[in-house]
């Protein structure tokens, strides 16, 4: 049947194992789509959208993060990172999964798309290998640093120099997922800011997997990643004719509204790249592939995948 799940698993040099998620159509497939989640949670939260996908033809693919998931193993894993070099680890494992999973389909198209946190890994990897992929798709990405970028390095630095890496920082926790939960007005659980579907709230806070505490080595990690994605003379190495697609809820808090999202839309065409669009649903929050009106994103973005595939 199509949209079948399999698991398999991903040798990595460092003899790390990543938890590799697939959905796959009955027949051949038409090309390739990559899914890169977001902090503290896993690929299996992105089940309807492979689905959806593959039920039209397309191979999705997603993996579990170093500490997340199948990839950290257990819980006492959860939300760790290597101490050193955190950041690239993220971003050379997609590409790592992007290599395996293009020797299993040659030749196809294929697509990244990041959530969150795996937004930042998606643009990361648009700056340094744009040339191998055919669409960006990014939901959710973060609000620009501004002024807070150097308080955050410095507290994030100092973080880890007292309790070390690998120790979940309650402090970076709530100056981060802590300041969108409480822009919630009238928040029921401290996930509201996440969807205003309480089932699908509830089902994210019952997960074992998800809304863990992540270390001070991973906070500090995906900063050095948004400093990253946010440098326009990185950016300028996107190549200009990569089709980009963002998507947000018009209420995220981690996105400021749509203000990250308009903010990497000019990025983009600034540098550029020619063919940028950017979706908004009104009132949405964070998660747009949870929120109720799921379908229609699922729908619209299997559109566009669609539409950039023929062009």
């Amino acid at each position: 049947m199509a949209g079948e799940e399999v698991t398999w698993r991903l040798q990595c040099p460092d003899r790390e194992s990543l938890l590799v998620r697939s959905w796959l159509p009955r027949g051949a497939p038409k090309a390739v789509l990559l899914v890169s989640h977001g902090m503290a949670e896993h690929s299996l939260r992105y089940r309807q959208l492979g689905r959806a996908l593959a039920e039209g033809g397309w191979a999705v693919y997603a993996h579990d993060h170093r500490g997340h998931g199948g990839t950290a193993l257990h819980p006492g894993r959860a939300g760790r990172l290597p101490a050193e070099d955190g950041w690239n680890v993220l971003v050379e494992d997609q590409h790592r999964v992007f290599e395996a999973v293009t020797r299993r389909h040659p030749g196809l198209p294929c697509f990244l798309l990041g959530h969150s946190m795996g937004s930042l890994v998606a643009r990361d990897f648009a700056i340094r290998w744009s040339s191998q992929i055919d669409g960006l798709v990014l939901s959710g990405t973060l609000a620009p640093l501004g002024i807070r970028r150097r308080p955050s390095e410095i507290i994030a630095g100092l973080v880890v120099a007292w309790g070390g890496a690998a120790r979940p920082s309650v402090l970076l926790d709530a100056m981060s997922v802590g300041r969108y939960a409480r822009a919630v007005p009238g928040a029921r659980t401290d996930a509201d800011w996440l969807s205003r579907d309480p089932d699908e709230v509830d089902s994210y806070r019952a997960d074992p997997w998800c809304g863990f505490t992540c270390s001070a080595g991973l906070f500090r990690a995906v900063l050095t990643g948004q400093v990253r994605v946010e440098d326009d003379g990185l950016v300028g190495l996107v190549r200009p004719g990569l089709p980009v697609l963002l998507i947000a809820g018009g209420d995220d808090p981690a996105g400021a509204g749509r203000r990250a999202t308009d903010a990497t839309a000019v990025q983009y065409r600034d540098a550029g790249v020619r063919n940028v669009r950017a979706r908004i649903w009104p009132g949405a929050r964070h998660e747009l592939l949870h929120e109720v009106d799921r379908q229609e994103t699922i729908s619209f973005v299997r559109d566009w995948l669609d539409k950039h595939l023929m062009s």
